[in-house]
């Protein structure tokens, strides 16, 4: 599980700073491990990222120097390391598009210009949810998907031809895709 995300300018300053979770981690750690990564980024090639593990606690971080920025993800030892690249590149991908130019007339206190970057870092850490519906032709599979979506629902019975792929509109927090397959004659068990 990520803990925190942190979004840092080169000198050293927090600009950014997101809690995850009821997990009490050691803020004396992390102030630590923030303060020697503004050291050395600077050397890092733009766009790498890497991991470090301290206690029981995994720091995955990347720079941007075209920014002067670094991001940090403070996440459990044990989470998926290519989970954890995929994600942080997508949050700095989208600070750079959405949140930079914003910090030009950034007064340094409101928290109002986080709003809409809050935001995507929940859709971000959330994922998104991907639903298959799989049977034998003719059973309702595409009907089940125009009521999920709350289009019209088709009266005559016309096969679908390999799969069609919707995004169901439910939630700003996260996207549901949904894969409508063909009907199959059959099915193995693929377990």
């Amino acid at each position: 599980m990520i803990h925190s995300i942190y979004v840092i300018r080169g000198d050293g300053v927090v600009l950014y700073q997101k809690n995850f979770g009821a997990i009490k981690i050691d803020e004396s750690l992390v102030s630590v491990f923030l303060s020697a990564l503004t050291s050395f980024t600077g050397a890092m090639p733009d766009g790498s990222i890497k991991s470090v593990v301290s206690g029981r606690l995994k720091f995955v971080y990347t720079v941007d120097n075209k920014r002067d920025l670094i991001h940090v993800f403070c996440a459990d030892m044990e989470d998926d390391e290519l989970g954890l690249h995929q994600r942080i590149k997508r949050i700095r991908d989208v600070f750079a598009e959405e949140q930079y130019p914003k910090l030009a007339t950034w007064d340094g206190q409101s928290k109002d210009i986080w709003t809409d970057f809050e935001a995507s870092v929940e859709k971000v850490l959330s994922g998104i949810i991907k639903v298959a519906l799989v049977g034998f032709g003719g059973v309702g599979k595409t009907t089940i998907l125009n009521l999920m979506r709350g289009t019209a629902v088709p009266i005559e019975y016309n096969p679908t031809i390999a799969v069609d792929v919707k995004k169901l509109d439910v939630s700003a927090t996260y996207d549901v895709i949904i894969w409508d397959f063909a009907g199959q004659e059959r099915y193995t068990l693929s377990i």
